[in-house]
């Protein structure tokens, strides 16, 4: 018997424990974006000393910890997974919601990055913006997949056009990273 946290079911005693189970997964997974944010809110005063950096460091690494908007993305970023996760499964019937939904996110989180800049290192900054607008740009793509553009060839255009924004984007990440590469290579050797 499967168990969803959409539709639990307390039949047999297995379906209890998996039922319980997915209610323990789901506080967990919902919990723990606001337990890293609470614990860094504590914190931020102290996130600079080595001993913070030892315990807690991976919940900022190269996040500037000198403001607490910007000390908040890995916070968003979270909550923006959990999100989507929750509008696909929770909305499966409602097609154009869900894009409206995740185009809402994307604009805010696109606004909050070139608002925030929230990276220690301007180039990530900056590619963290080009990434935020590439998501825009495919998610505002998503609504002519939905029923409201019923025709396949408006539908077919548009998924070359996903795929040259796709393409684009992994070809800027990737110039940039081997560009790094090089560049720290160079100034190793």
């Amino acid at each position: 018997m499967s168990s969803n946290i959409k539709k639990l079911t307390w039949n047999t005693v297995s379906d209890k424990i998996a039922s319980v189970i997915a209610i323990i997964i789901l506080m967990v997974v919902c919990t723990f974006p606001f337990f890293v944010w609470a614990l860094l809110w504590k914190k931020i005063t102290s996130l600079k000393d080595q001993s913070s950096v030892d315990a807690y460091g991976s919940t900022y690494n190269e996040i500037r910890v000198d403001s607490k908007s910007a000390l908040m993305y890995n916070v968003f970023y979270m909550l923006r997974r959990l999100w989507i996760a929750l509008i696909a499964t929770m909305l499966k019937e409602f097609s154009f919601l869900q894009v409206q939904l995740i185009v809402l996110h994307s604009i805010v989180m696109t606004i909050y990055v070139t608002l925030f800049k929230p990276f220690e290192l301007p180039l990530l900054n900056r590619m963290e913006v080009f990434n935020e607008y590439t998501i825009m740009l495919a998610t505002v793509h998503l609504l002519t997949f939905t029923q409201f553009v019923p025709e396949p060839e408006t539908q077919y255009i548009m998924g070359w056009s996903i795929i040259g924004i796709t393409v684009l984007n992994i070809a800027v990440n990737m110039f940039v990273m081997f560009y790094s590469s090089l560049r720290q290579l160079k100034l190793a050797y």
